[in-house]
C-alpha cells in the first residue's frame, strides 16, 4: 500500500467537517478545528470550491456549505449498491460466528423490512424471508439480540424498547 497524501486527506478532513453541525463552515472554522495553517486552508477551500466540492452560502460571506459534486459522488456510490448482498454478507458473518439466524433488516416508517437472511444450524428455525415488512417489536430477531455471540460486546436489546436509531 503507498503513502498517504497529506493535501488529499487535509482535503476530506475539510469535507468531512460538514458532516457535523449546521452544514456550514467558515475558513476560520476550519483552520481552529483541524488546527492547519491558515494559508493551507485557504488554498485547500479555494481548490474545493473551485471543483464544486464546497460552495459559497448566499448572503453569508465567508461561510460555505457542501456542493454539488459530494452528491453526485453519493449518488453513483448509491447506483452500484446492492443492499441485498451486502446484507446477505454480513447476514453470513455474523451467523458463522454466532451459529444463530440473523436477520438483517431496514427501519422504514414504523416496521423493519428484511433485506436478508442466513439460518443457523440449530433444527428449530423462525420462518421469514426477504421482503416481509413487521412491526420492529414483532420478531425478536429485529432487533440485534445475539445471545450466544463470542464476540458480542453489549446486552441484547430491551423487548420493551420503542425508538430507533436512524
Amino acid at each position: 500500500m503507498g503513502r498517504l497524501v497529506p493535501a488529499v486527506t487535509r482535503a476530506l478532513d475539510i469535507l468531512e467537517l460538514f458532516l457535523d453541525g449546521d452544514g456550514t463552515l467558515s475558513a476560520p472554522d476550519i483552520v481552529r478545528k483541524l488546527q492547519l495553517p491558515r494559508t493551507t486552508v485557504h488554498e485547500l477551500v479555494t481548490t474545493l470550491a473551485a471543483r464544486s466540492y464546497i460552495v459559497p452560502v448566499p448572503g453569508q460571506p465567508g461561510r460555505y456549505r457542501l456542493g454539488v459534486r459530494p452528491y453526485q459522488l453519493g449518488s453513483r456510490y448509491a447506483e452500484q449498491l446492492d443492499l441485498a448482498a451486502e446484507g446477505q454478507q454480513v447476514a453470513r458473518s455474523v451467523a458463522e460466528t454466532c451459529d444463530e439466524t440473523v436477520h438483517v433488516a431496514i427501519l422504514e416508517g414504523t416496521d423493519v423490512i428484511y433485506i436478508a437472511k442466513v439460518d443457523s444450524t440449530h433444527a428449530v428455525r423462525m420462518v421469514s424471508a426477504a421482503g416481509r415488512r413487521l412491526p420492529p417489536t414483532a420478531p425478536p430477531s429485529a432487533r440485534c439480540s445475539w445471545p450466544r455471540c463470542p464476540t458480542r460486546s453489549s446486552a441484547p436489546a430491551s423487548r420493551t424498547t420503542r425508538t430507533w436509531p436512524r
